[in-house]
């Protein structure tokens, strides 16, 4: 999970510029559709997610990508890029926590 960490705050940097380089233009789309958007110069930055579940969130300019089992249930990693660490590891949670945001990007991306 730490790799997957590391490789999560780059996407999630790709995520982050996409939406500030086009706020109108990525207001509109899927999570699919926002990562495949942000990834277009370097795919490579979904490969290490294939099987996994990547969901995004937004609130004005900042965004927050949350990595979750394959299934979709649970939450495992959930990162933002105006943090330098990596926001939260869900995966260490007891209980399992579900697959929906937990940041709040108003508190912490201030």
């Amino acid at each position: 999970m730490q790799t997957l960490g590391d490789q999560l705050r780059r996407l999630t940097a790709a995520v982050q510029g996409e939406v500030i380089a086009d706020p109108a233009g990525t207001a509109g789309l899927s999570d699919r559709e926002l990562l495949a958007r942000a990834t277009a110069h370097d795919p490579a930055l979904l490969k290490p997610f294939d099987h996994y579940s990547v969901r995004t969130s937004r609130e004005a300019s900042y965004v927050s990508v949350l990595v979750c089992t394959p299934d979709g249930k649970n939450g495992l990693l959930e990162d933002t890029n105006c943090t330098v660490p990596l926001d939260k590891e869900l995966w260490r949670e007891s209980p399992a926590p579900a697959c929906q945001p937990t940041v709040r990007l108003a508190e912490v991306c201030k």
